[in-house]
């Protein structure tokens, strides 16, 4: 119905429906129960939600400029299997964050430029199987990505520049893998990945470049054990790089493999060995990199 309008464009509400093309010039987007729904090259901005899905598969947002708008420029509730990707421009939700999914499974978000945004970038909740990858997340005053509750996310190759409060925070959450993402920040209060209560989650491949902090590069809070943390840069001029409390983690991946670049790592790398008791350097510190009682890196990497 054209009659309904949005910023003088028509409003595009879809139920029961599958195998559509959302029209370009819809003013908002609400798919529900629906099917196979293409969104490409939309302009959506200052409604509730500029695209809402709602038990909605297999659909598509790509290409489509979203800004300004109340509590989520996407939100996703209940949905599954939906892509998006592809030069999406999302910023400046007033309430939450620029792409928030909730109990919805095997999704992928990749390759869009997400912020400034007074929220969150990125936030799942009870969200399990997805990927977040090769997104660039600016200027998130909260989170840059929060995964509150979820499990067996993957997080790839994202570009968090400047990290205003925390880059990546996962909480009460479980065997989720982050690799080869970047965070770097500009605010002095901002922290590089945080979890709290999470467990069995690994952290490799990553590099935190705080050039002005006094807060850590990685914190481990509350009952988070088990998880792995090695091959990663973490460079700052704060006085401790990482905090963890006593529950058990590994900070490293075994000899020769090695555990993570510390700027402030002060040993010497004379010898090598499983035992570092051998004669000729290897690349790995001789001595430990202690962040905590349980919470050692063995083999703390020299470059």
């Amino acid at each position: 119905d054209e009659s309904n309008t949005v910023n003088t464009k028509p409003v595009c509400y879809l139920v029961n429906k599958s195998d559509k093309v959302v029209p370009k010039n819809s003013g908002f987007v609400a798919l529900i129960n629906s099917n196979n729904i293409t969104v490409n090259g939309l302009t959506l901005t200052k409604n509730i939600y500029g695209v809402l899905l709602v038990n909605t598969n297999n659909s598509k947002i790509e290409n489509s400029g979203i800004s300004n708008n109340e509590r989520y420029g996407i939100y996703s509730l209940s949905s599954h299997r939906n892509k998006i990707t592809g030069g999406n421009v999302i910023s400046l939700s007033r309430l939450y964050g620029c792409i928030g999914l909730e109990a919805s499974n095997s999704n992928v978000i990749s390759e869009n430029d997400i912020g400034p945004n007074s929220h969150d970038g990125i936030s799942l909740h009870k969200c399990s199987d997805n990927e977040i990858m090769k997104n660039r997340i600016r200027d998130a005053q909260e989170d840059s990505i929060d995964i509150v509750d979820s499990s067996n996310n993957i997080l790839d190759s994202n570009n968090i520049s400047p990290c205003r409060n925390c880059g990546i925070s996962l909480k009460d959450s479980v065997s989720n893998i982050l690799t080869n993402n970047s965070i770097a920040n500009e605010g002095i209060n901002s922290m590089g990945i945080y979890l709290y209560n999470s467990s069995n989650n690994e952290i490799n491949m990553s590099a935190i470049n705080f050039s002005i902090s006094v807060y850590y590069c990685i914190k481990l809070d509350g009952p988070s054990s088990n998880n792995s943390v090695y091959h990663n840069n973490f460079i700052s001029n704060a006085p401790k790089l990482a905090s963890a409390t006593n529950y058990p983690n590994s900070w490293d991946d075994g000899y020769p493999s090695g555990g993570n670049y510390w700027s402030n790592y002060k040993g010497k790398d004379e010898k090598k060995g499983p035992g570092q008791n051998e004669t000729d350097p290897d690349g790995r510190g001789d001595t430990t990199y202690v962040i905590g009682a349980n919470n050692t890196d063995n083999y703390p990497l020299m470059n």
